[in-house]
């Protein structure tokens, strides 16, 4: 919890400020000033310290985005689950093959390797042309 106006008379009692922790379910209080710049060296190690929890390390997961990333991974994987599974079946290298070019077309699309109509449809969907 960030209280501003550190610099002037304090309207909150030590019993104040834990109700109000409690109920915003704060783990920590950082005064602040924003006219004199005081308490930020305080609240910007309050925020690296919540950040840089280990349950924010980076790990075997993944932050993505852009929908049409997450579309294009999702189908990646779909095709290299398919890929393994004509292998597992004992089906011929054709359709293994056919199953991994749709992984390489589906990574294609997000790199901008490859591009079809409708991604640059949607891509200039999203933007705005001048006159």
């Amino acid at each position: 919890m960030v209280i501003n106006k550190s610099d002037l008379p304090h309207k909150f009692s030590p019993e104040n400020v834990r109700d109000l922790e409690q109920a915003v379910s704060a783990e920590a209080t950082v005064w602040i000033s924003a006219r004199t710049g005081a308490g930020l060296d305080d609240l910007r190690d309050a925020i690296r310290t919540l950040v840089l929890r280990p349950e924010f390390e980076p790990g075997e997961t993944a932050l993505v985005t852009a929908l049409r990333h997450r579309t294009g991974l999702t189908k990646a994987i779909e095709a290299l689950h398919r890929s393994v599974e004509s292998i597992n079946g004992g089906l011929s290298s054709e359709f293994v093959a056919l199953d991994l070019r749709g992984a390489l077309d589906a990574l294609g699309d997000i790199l901008g390797v490859t591009t079809t109509d409708d991604i640059l449809d949607h891509v200039f969907s999203q933007f705005c042309i001048g006159k």
